[in-house]
């Protein structure tokens, strides 16, 4: 159904950006087959924490319809692996940045991580948490020394800063029109 449905959205309106995060992807029963299919028409970006080898669609997929965002987690990752996982990916063009999760008690150790992708050849980005943390619902409670952190950041790329104030999306259209 989610195949036959993207095909329609071609067929009607052309090629798409489809950005696949929340949780890891890849654990997902059929997931790659679902990916490969879906890059016959769309191009396809993938926020992964790399805990799941991946390293099998480099010679599956073209690199230009693919792009693949490792988002480190220092908690749960060891940095040695998620850097050589990445650096594979980067090497075959499916990587260009690497994100961070700017959970609370992680922000300390955010400049720390962006040096070290940076001195790869990374381009980092920090995302802020959403969500509640001790108690206090974030980003709201990001102080302001928090929030010059996470701005800061975000390695000229052209990106976007990210946001670190409460997104408000009453009464606006989304950003499929």
């Amino acid at each position: 159904q989610m195949i036959e449905f993207w095909r329609n959205i071609y067929q009607k309106y052309g090629c798409a950006q489809i950005n696949i995060s929340g949780g890891e992807p890849f654990i997902y029963y059929d997931f790659v087959d679902l990916v490969l299919e879906l890059l016959k028409f769309h191009r396809i970006e993938i926020i992964t924490n790399l805990s799941l080898d991946i390293d099998y669609l480099i010679d599956k997929v073209d690199s230009l319809a693919l792009e693949i965002v490792p988002s480190f987690h220092p908690l749960f990752a060891d940095f040695g692996k998620f850097k050589q996982r990445a650096i594979l990916l980067k090497e075959n063009g499916f990587v260009r940045k690497i994100s961070y999760l700017a959970w609370p008690p992680l922000i300390s150790e955010l400049n720390y991580y962006r040096d070290e992708f940076t001195k790869l050849g990374f381009n980092f980005f920090a995302r802020p948490f959403f969500g509640i943390y001790n108690g206090k619902k974030y980003p709201d409670m990001y102080t302001d020394e928090e929030k010059i952190v996470i701005l800061d950041s975000v390695i000229p790329s052209g990106d976007t800063p990210p946001p670190v104030e409460p997104i408000v999306t009453k009464g606006k259209l989304c950003r499929a029109g």
